[in-house]
């Protein structure tokens, strides 16, 4: 659960990434579960607005979209959880020039 995610990203400063509204998602997930969402998640990065800024992207792209719309590997399939994160990764990765 949320402990352990807690415990597995530790204390050190995370940038954390989504793309889209993920944020509220993760926050109506909180709310039905009866907790609060931890302060240190309200700091996303919304990689899909930052790709719209720069006319990379589309509004009605999904993540799952980016690897062969930029000419990377996919990732998986689309809409599951490891593959999404996968497939932001690499755009990120993509435009650090890694």
């Amino acid at each position: 659960g949320l402990a352990t995610f807690m415990s597995f990203i530790g204390q050190e400063p995370v940038q954390f990434a989504c793309f889209g509204a993920d944020v509220k998602v993760i926050d109506e997930n909180c709310r039905m579960s009866g907790i609060s969402m931890p302060d240190r998640f309200h700091d996303f990065v919304d990689v899909k607005q930052e790709l719209l800024n720069r006319s990379i992207t589309q509004k009605d792209w999904y993540s799952s979209h980016l690897p062969a719309r930029l000419g990377l590997d996919t990732a998986g399939d689309a809409h599951d959880a490891l593959s999404d994160a996968r497939a932001v990764a690499s755009a990120i990765r993509k435009f650090l020039g890694q």
